[in-house]
């Protein structure tokens, strides 16, 4: 009881102290600058009912939390008192979570914001299931919406091992599309994102699945069945009739306010993509007009696009009109198109992982409206993939594509295979590419510095015509004696080196990847501050650069 009463507390302190009335620096549905309050007015019904992260199309069970706690507030004494409990703790981190722009927590599962809460609305549940005891129908029905929710988790976890888990913010449910892939099942279902300038097209949507369920539930009461098994048949066939009611009438209802589904361009990934393997799956099939094509021309068929407003989540780092994208090992053409008669003249960078510098530079030049294409390589799956550019090279672009030429079977990608982290950062040196897996490094243009007393795992990649076999690495440990380790497969190497003392060794590439994953592990470190003076507290443990 201390515990509840103390974590409302808390959390509505917070709420008042950090959230209300203070402003919210990005602003995603419109204005230049929006209160917390007007973002949680959004946020409030976008967690319990939005298509992609909302609580409620993935767990409709929890439906009956209202009138569960109706009959517990009408029961009184303990009962009602235990509502209102239940009601100020959830409460509080809803309104918490949903005032904040980003309310849906980026690419996660549906209302991860708010899973914390959801063991206490269990009680809620049981109240309801008590209260419809006398009630065959709507006593099945109930079990029925837990068993549609059990079956949509298993699905979640199970298709394409779990990524129908994670949505992509494009305001399209991953599961509905794969339920229904040649039916429009996203137009009937409200999305928040999507439809964040017109936020009352989402709101009428979720007012006609209320009002459905609502009539299904008063049509359920008033059933009355004489066989035993005849309630579960009843509830089941009302819940299927309502679903295709309410998913024929909200789309006839909105008409154009709703589109019919994402552009597929204007995603940021590709699960086609990312999957592809030619090896594994040596046919391919086209299904307009059905024809059969080789694996090799699947990658052109998908493109990505970018153009003004088209892409409004924010970003750890500016990229050309927002286009940021997550792109499997292979090769791509970026394609730059003007606003109407507008000249492209500027630099422009390739941004691999989502800190550092551009891996490569270009200079984009053209005529009058001519567009202006530029080849560009991805040795490793890399989560963070766009271009740099300046505001007014920015402000000539009307639209950017980027167009896959091929794509490296997945299981000949070693980050797929080795349950690599995510490359965070990608440094060129020379005709070398080195992929930083995860936090360890601190990438300078003429090296890295490795940090101290820790593992970094890299990959070493160059270009595919290269003939050369291995990565010549000269290492030194900085200020203080080290013992560096480098292993690459069944390769192993160790240097001891003494503090000023430089070394070499050669990382061997797959000869027929040109690529190595390369774990590097320092035993010791040293602090710059502490031994050459300075401001740089870094535990530092190894300088490498590439020098062949």
């Amino acid at each position: 009881m201390l515990a509840a009463y103390g974590t409302a507390v808390f959390l509505w302190v917070a709420f008042f102290k950090y959230v209300w009335g203070s402003f919210s620096p990005t602003a995603p549905y419109g204005a230049a600058h929006q209160t917390h309050a007007w973002h949680m007015i959004v946020g409030l019904p976008a967690l319990l009912f939005d298509q992609e992260y909302g609580l409620l199309p993935y767990a409709p069970a929890l439906l009956l939390v209202a009138p569960g706690l109706w009959h517990m507030w009408t029961r009184g004494g303990a009962t009602r008192r235990e509502a209102l409990e239940i009601l100020a703790v959830v409460a509080a981190l809803m309104c918490t979570v949903a005032a904040y722009a980003m309310w849906w927590g980026g690419s996660s599962a549906p209302a991860r914001q708010i899973v914390a809460v959801l063991p206490l609305l269990v009680l809620p549940v049981a109240w309801w299931d008590a209260s419809a005891a006398g009630r065959a129908a709507v006593s099945a029905a109930g079990r029925a919406l837990v068993l549609a929710g059990l079956t949509v988790t298993a699905a979640l976890v199970s298709v394409r091992s779990g990524a129908l888990v994670a949505n992509r913010r494009d305001g399209s449910s991953q599961f509905l599309e794969w339920l229904a892939p040649s039916l429009d099942l996203v137009r009937a279902a409200p999305s928040f994102i999507a439809n964040r300038e017109d936020l009352a097209t989402p709101l009428l949507m979720t007012a006609i699945w209320i009002a459905v369920a609502i009539t299904l539930g008063a049509v359920l009461t008033r059933t009355r069945t004489r066989r035993d098994g005849a309630a579960p048949l009843v509830a089941v066939a009302g819940l299927l009739t309502a679903g295709v009611v309410a998913a024929t009438i909200v789309p006839a209802a909105m008409g154009p306010r709703v589109a019919a589904r994402s552009d597929p361009g204007a995603r940021a990934e590709s699960a086609m993509l990312a999957t592809f393997d030619a090896r594994a799956r040596p046919a391919a099939i086209v299904y307009d007009v059905w024809h059969r094509v080789p694996p090799a021309d699947v990658p052109p068929l998908f493109t990505f696009q970018g153009r003004p407003g088209l892409r409004r989540d924010p970003q750890p780092l500016r990229v050309l009109l927002n286009t940021r994208l997550a792109l499997p090992a292979g090769q791509y053409d970026v394609r730059l198109t003007p606003v109407g008669a507008a000249e492209l003249n500027g630099p422009i960078g390739l941004q691999l992982g989502r800190t550092g510098r551009p891996v490569a530079e270009w200079r984009a030049a053209g005529g009058p409206g001519e567009a202006w294409t530029q080849e560009f390589r991805v040795d490793v799956d890399t989560p963070f993939v766009g271009f740099r550019t300046t505001a007014e090279l920015e402000e000539a672009v009307g639209e950017v594509v980027i167009k896959p030429r091929a794509i490296v079977n997945a299981s000949e990608r070693l980050d797929r295979y080795l349950a690599l982290p995510p490359v965070l950062e990608v440094a060129q040196y020379g005709d070398v590419s080195v992929y930083f897996h995860g936090g360890g490094a601190y990438p300078e243009p003429a090296g890295f510095w490795v940090r101290g007393a820790t593992d970094l795992t890299t990959t070493f990649a160059r270009p595919p015509d290269s003939m050369r076999p291995h990565v010549r690495l000269r290492v030194h440990t900085g200020a203080a004696a080290n013992r560096v380790h480098f292993r690459a497969g069944a390769w192993r190497a160790a240097i001891d080196l003494r503090a000023g003392e430089a070394g070499e060794v050669d990382v061997p590439l797959l000869p027929s990847a040109q690529r190595a994953v390369v774990r590097i592990a320092t035993e010791g470190g040293f602090v710059p501050a502490e031994t050459t003076g300075g401001t740089d507290r870094r535990l530092l443990g190894c300088w490498i650069e590439v020098v062949e």
